[in-house]
């Protein structure tokens, strides 16, 4: 017994070592900030990038489980969390393993990762993860723009909402919304979040709308925007969860893509769901 339990503390000791070890890898492989760097000096980073994912790679048995402790620490530099994302998602097709990454993105510098990229990821994701959080994370950047130039496509923050949010119950993250709108000042920040109720399609979302509608401290502006998200379609509106549910289905299972098409396919999905829920019953 007393054997077993040296063997034990000796393979504890060694593990701990090892892990440290991969700390100190990342710690000193990633300490750097992209948006501070010119383009030829971020390109003088990709063949120590090139050693460490191609090393990871080749022995991904080895390296799975302190990756997956790296992004869940929140002392490590900010582009790891997106680097290193990747990377997990090169090596694992485990669906905990998504969540990891998905989990990382708020730790990411938004400033650090093109826009283009960093929606793609989400979108990646999305499928199957919950990145809610890592969604609202673009909030923290008011000018988080996407150019899709192949679409002559700008995307705003509420834009990029419309992508993926609809996909979620609204429960998951309504509150999370309110919460950053109570606490903003930032006009763009709280149109955004504004635009994206509109697509909860439910009672809670048309409650707070209608309140900041009816606030007397509100800007006109976001008066008037709330007032639009709320005019009720020409048509009429009866509580039908099944067929409710079914849209919602309809939506989460709608082809995962950045495009105008796709935009407008999450408009008119969520339209649809305002006949199949009544406020007033």
């Amino acid at each position: 017994m007393r054997i077993l339990l040296i063997a034990f503390i000796s393979l504890s000791i060694s593990s701990s070592l090892w892990a440290q070890s991969f700390h100190d890898e990342v710690q000193e492989t990633f300490n750097f900030f992209p948006h501070k760097l010119s383009d030829v000096e971020q390109q003088k980073l990709f063949p120590m990038l090139d050693k460490f994912f191609n090393k990871v790679i080749a022995n991904k048995d080895k390296y799975i489980q302190p990756l997956r402790d790296e992004l869940k620490r929140n002392d490590n530099n900010p582009y790891f969390y997106y680097d290193g994302g990747v990377l997990l998602l090169e090596i694992s097709k485990e669906p905990a393993d998504f969540q990891i990454v998905a989990d990382a993105l708020t730790k990411i510098d938004l400033r650090d990762v093109p826009s283009k990229m960093y929606l793609q990821h989400l979108l990646r994701l999305s499928g199957n993860e919950d990145v809610i959080d890592g969604t609202l994370h673009i909030l923290s950047f008011p000018n988080f723009q996407v150019l899709i130039p192949q679409h002559a496509l700008l995307l705003n923050q509420a834009e990029c909402f419309k992508l993926i949010l609809p996909r979620y119950n609204s429960d998951l993250y309504l509150t999370k919304l309110q919460e950053v709108f109570s606490n903003t000042k930032t006009d763009s920040i709280r149109a955004s979040i504004i635009e994206s109720f509109f697509y909860a399609r439910n009672c809670k979302a048309d409650e707070f709308l209608k309140q900041v509608f009816e606030s007397k401290t509100e800007t006109e502006e976001i008066k008037k925007m709330a007032n639009k998200m709320l005019d009720p379609p020409p048509f009429k509106r009866s509580n039908n969860l099944e067929e409710y549910d079914k849209i919602r289905l309809k939506i989460k299972e709608t082809r995962i893509r950045i495009s105008d098409e796709a935009i407008l396919e999450m408009m008119q999905l969520s339209l649809e769901l305002t006949k199949y829920y009544s406020c007033s019953d």
